[in-house]
C-alpha cells in the first residue's frame, strides 16, 4: 500500500492454523562461583551455553569490539573512510545465526538463513536468505537503559525494509528513544538513573523482496521488462484505457510469473512461500535469533568488564528467552496487516505492536481492496484549500484575485477538460530528453503518488500542474515542460534500475546519498528483471486473498472500478489496478497439512484478533489518509482486547507523512512504557502544507513556541519534519 509499489503495478498490471513458538525452554546453567576478575570484586556467575558452542566471534567478523568493515568486492581502496564503503547484503554469506557485518556507514547487515517451507521436515530442503539491517542502540547492551530491538516494516506488500531503514531509521530511533529526557542536553543522559530506553532499529526485506533471496522472477532479462513497460496503456476510466488489451496482458503476466523455471529451487517455488503467514514465521525466527545473539554477546562483554552488581542484575534480562522472545514492532500500511497477523497468531510475543496507517485485515484477506479510498478525496480538497490560504507566494496555482479554493480547483479542472477535449498535451523534445505527451492518466498517477506525503507531494503537484493550469489559455502555448522533465526523470531512473539490477555497485560519498538515483536500485523495490514490485505484490497479496475474488472477466472488473470511482474521483482509477493485478493468478497450493492460514472454512473475523496480547496493541490513523482511512483503525481495534486508537489530524499516509508533536510523544511513550492513549485521542498537527503553522479552518494547527520547547520536544519535532520531508 506504499505508493511506489502501487505505481509499479500501474505499469505491470496495465502492462493447525496458528504458528507455534520455537520449542524449548531456558536451559542456561550457572556455576556457583567463578574466579574474581580483579581485587575487591565478588565472583561473577558464568553461564554454560547449550547453543552449539557459539561465541561473539560467530556474530561479528572480528569479535564484539572489532568493527572492521567487510568489503570484499567494492571498495578496498576506501577502507579508511567508512562513509564510502558499500556492502550489499548479497556479499554476506547467509547463516543460521545472526552474523552482523558493518555496512552503509553506521549500519550493520546480516543474512539470516531460514527454511523456505517452515512445515517441511527435510533438513536439507531449500532455504531463504533474509536481508537484515540494524541501526544499533545509542547505549551498549551493558547499560540498563538498553531496550532491545524494534522491528520495522514499511508496507507494500513488497516494500524494502532495508531501504526504508537506511532512509528513516535515525529519525524513527529519535522518536522512540528516551532522547534528551529529564532536561538533559545530551541524547543519552549521562545519569544512568535517568531511566528510559534506547532501542536497536531493525528492518529486513521480506521473502523475495529486493535483497532477500531467492528472487521471484517474472521476466527473463532486462529488455523483456522494458518491452513490457513500454507497452503499458492508461488507467481505467481515462481515454488511454484499452480494457481488453490490459486484461489479456494481465492474464499473460500472472501465468508467466508462475511458469518461470527460475522459481524452482530444490523442487520448491519461492512464489508458494511468500505469504503474510510465512513472513510472520520469519519474524518469530528473527526475534529468536536476536535473543540468541544478545545472550552470547552480553555475557562475553560482561566477562571483559569490571564486576558490578548492576551487571549481575542485568544478566537475567539479557538471557535468551527461548521460544518466548517478544516482539517490538512498528508496521506501516501493509505492515499493519503483517502486525495484526502476528498479534493474532503470536499474541503472547506481542509486547509492543504499533500499527500505523491501518489497512482492514478482513478486507485484505478477503481480497476485496474496497475499504481504502473512503477519505481520499478530502486530501485533494485540502490541496486546493491550503493553496488558497498559502497564496501565490507559496503556491503558484493560486492567484491574488482568488475568492476561495474553488477558483484554484477550477484551474485544475480546466487542464483535465482541455486534455479530454483536445487530446494529450504535446511537449517537444530537446537535446536532453525525448518528446513527451501529458495525458489524463499521467495526471491521476501523479496525484496518486503525491497525496501520500503532502508536505512534499503538494509542492510537487503545484510544480507540475501549476504552469500548465496558468498557461492553459495562453496564446504563447501551454507550459508543460516541468511535467515532461519529471516523466523523463522517472523513466530514466526506472530504466537504470532495470539494467543495473538490485545488487550492482554505485559510488557514494556520504550516507545521505543513499537515495541518489544512481544508487536507488540497491535499497528499494525497483523495476528489476529478477525481482520487481508486481511480482512481489502478486505473490504476497494475491496468495493472501481469497481466490474467489479474482475477476472472472473484464466486465466484473469494470463493475468494481465503478464502485471505486464513486469512492474517489481522484484515485479510484489508479487503485483499481491493485486488485486487477490478481486476475489470472492461480490459487495457492495446499501445504503438507492441506491448508494455509487464514482458513477459508472459518469466518475471517474469528481468526483475526486476540484477547491476550502481551501488551495492548496501538492503532494509529490519520484523519485524511489516501489509502488507509482512520475508520479502519477503529474497526481493527475492536478485534484486539484492550487495544487503543491514536487519531492524528494530519493529511497523508501514516504518521510519518506529517508533523505532530502530540503524536510523536504518544508513540514514544508507548514504546517506552507500553501505555496506550485513551481510545480516540486526537492529536493536532503543527504544520500544514503551503501554510506552515498559520492555517485557518480545516488547515488549523497546534502552534508551537519553538523558543520555549524543551530540547526533548524540539528533536521530536525535527525528526517528524525530516520524515515528512518538511523543507527548512
Amino acid at each position: 500500500m506504499r505508493s511506489h509499489l502501487v505505481t509499479s503495478l500501474l505499469i505491470a498490471a496495465t502492462a493447525s492454523a496458528s504458528l507455534s513458538p520455537i520449542p524449548g525452554n531456558q536451559d542456561t546453567i550457572w556455576d556457583d562461583v567463578a574466579p574474581a576478575t580483579s581485587r575487591n570484586q565478588a565472583p561473577l556467575p558464568q553461564p554454560k551455553y547449550q547453543h552449539n558452542g557459539l561465541n561473539a566471534s560467530d556474530f561479528y567478523e572480528d569479535g564484539p569490539f572489532s568493527w572492521k568493515m567487510v568489503c570484499t568486492v567494492l571498495c578496498e581502496e576506501d577502507l579508511d573512510d567508512p562513509t564510502k564503503v558499500i556492502l550489499t547484503p548479497e556479499q554476506i554469506t547467509p547463516t543460521e545465526q545472526l552474523a552482523y557485518h558493518s555496512c552503509f556507514g553506521e549500519f550493520e547487515c546480516a543474512r539470516l538463513e531460514v527454511p523456505m517451507n517452515w512445515n517441511s521436515t527435510d533438513k536439507d530442503g531449500p532455504t531463504v536468505a533474509l536481508a537484515i539491517v540494524k541501526l544499533a542502540a545509542r547505549v551498549p547492551m551493558t547499560d540498563p537503559r538498553y531496550g532491545g530491538p524494534i522491528l520495522l516494516n514499511p508496507g507494500g506488500p513488497g516494500g524494502s525494509g532495508v531501504g526504508f531503514a537506511l532512509k528513516y531509521a535515525h529519525h524513527i530511533q529519535t522518536i522512540v528513544d528516551a532522547a534528551y529526557t529529564n532536561g538533559s542536553d545530551e541524547y543519552v543522559p549521562a545519569d544512568v538513573s535517568s531511566g528510559g530506553k534506547f532501542f536497536d532499529i531493525i528492518s529486513w526485506d521480506p521473502r523475495s523482496v529486493n535483497n532477500t533471496t531467492p528472487f521471484h522472477s517474472c521476466f527473463s532479462d532486462p529488455m523483456e521488462l522494458i518491452t513490457h513497460i513500454d507497452g503499458t496503456v492508461g488507467l481505467p476510466g481515462t481515454p488511454q484505457w484499452v480494457g481488453h488489451d490490459v486484461w489479456a496482458k494481465q492474464i499473460a503476466l500472472a501465468s508467466g510469473c508462475m511458469a518461470d523455471e527460475n522459481l524452482n529451487t530444490k523442487g520448491a517455488s519461492i512464489a508458494d512461500f511468500m505469504t503474510t503467514e510465512v513472513v510472520v514465521r520469519d519474524m518469530v525466527e528473527i526475534v529468536e535469533r536476536i535473543g540468541e545473539w544478545r545472550e552470547v554477546l552480553f555475557t562475553e562483554m560482561v566477562m571483559e568488564t569490571a564486576y558490578s552488581t548492576e551487571l549481575a542484575d542485568m544478566l537475567d534480562a539479557r538471557l535468551w528467552k527461548k521460544g518466548q522472545e517478544p516482539l517490538f514492532f512498528w508496521g506501516l500500511s501493509y505492515g499493519t496487516i503483517l502486525g495484526a497477523t502476528f498479534a493474532s497468531l503470536e499474541p503472547q510475543r506481542s509486547e509492543r505492536v504499533m500499527l500505523d496507517g491501518v489497512a482492514h485485515s478482513v478486507d485484505y484477506y478477503h481480497g476485496g481492496w474496497s475499504l481504502n479510498l473512503l477519505d481520499t478525496d478530502s486530501i485533494m480538497n485540502h490541496f486546493f484549500e491550503y493553496c488558497f490560504q498559502g497564496g501565490p507566494a507559496n503556491c503558484s496555482m493560486a492567484s491574488p484575485s482568488d475568492k476561495s479554493s474553488a477558483d484554484i480547483e477550477f484551474r485544475w479542472k480546466a487542464v483535465e477538460d482541455h486534455i479530454l477535449a483536445n487530446g494529450p498535451i504535446s511537449v517537444p523534445g530537446n537535446g536532453a530528453r525525448a518528446p513527451q505527451i501529458i495525458t489524463t492518466s499521467d495526471i491521476y498517477q501523479v496525484v496518486f503518488a503525491q497525496v501520500y506525503r503532502p508536505h512534499t507531494g503538494f509542492a510537487q503537484l503545484d510544480k507540475l500542474l501549476g504552469p500548465i493550469a496558468l498557461s492553459i489559455n495562453s496564446t504563447a502555448g501551454i507550459n508543460a515542460i516541468a511535467f515532461a522533465e519529471s516523466k523523463h526523470a522517472v523513466r530514466t531512473a526506472n530504466l537504470k534500475a532495470i539494467i543495473k539490477g538490485p545488487h550492482s555497485t554505485c559510488n557514494l560519498t556520504t550516507p545521505i546519498d543513499l537515495y541518489d538515483p544512481e544508487c536507488a536500485h540497491l535499497f528499494r523495490s525497483s523495476f528489476d528483471p529478477s525481482s520487481n514490485p508486481a511480482a512481489y505484490f502478486m505473490s504476497i497479496a494475491c496468495r493472501d486473498g481469497d481466490p474467489e475474488m479474482s475477476f472472472p472477466d473484464l466486465a466484473a472488473f469494470e463493475i468494481y472500478h465503478d464502485m471505486l470511482k464513486n469512492q474517489s474521483q481522484w484515485v479510484g482509477d489508479a487503485w483499481g489496478v491493485v486488485r486487477l493485478a490478481c486476475s489470472g493468478w492461480p490459487a495457492r497450493p495446499a501445504d503438507g497439512n492441506g491448508h494455509w492460514w487464514p482458513l477459508r472454512s472459518i469466518p475471517l473475523e474469528d481468526q483475526i484478533g486476540s484477547n491476550a496480547t502481551a501488551h495492548p496493541v496501538l492503532f494509529v490513523g490519520n484523519s485524511y489518509d489516501p489509502v488507509t482511512p482512520v475508520r479502519n483503525a477503529f474497526a481493527m481495534s475492536e478485534m484486539f482486547k484492550d487495544s487503543s486508537v491514536l487519531h492524528v489530524d494530519i493529511d497523508g499516509h501514516c504518521t510519518l507523512s506529517g508533523v505532530s508533536l502530540c503524536a510523536a510523544k504518544a508513540i514514544r511513550n508507548y514504546f517506552q512504557t507500553g501505555e496506550v492513549v485513551e481510545k480516540g485521542t486526537l492529536c493536532k498537527p503543527n504544520l500544514r502544507p503551503f501554510v506552515g503553522a498559520k492555517g485557518e479552518g480545516v488547515a488549523a494547527v497546534e502552534v508551537l513556541d519553538l523558543e520555549t520547547l524543551s530540547l526533548e520536544d524540539k528533536v521530536l519535532v525535527e525528526a517528524s519534519e525530516s520524515c515528512a520531508g518538511v523543507a527548512h
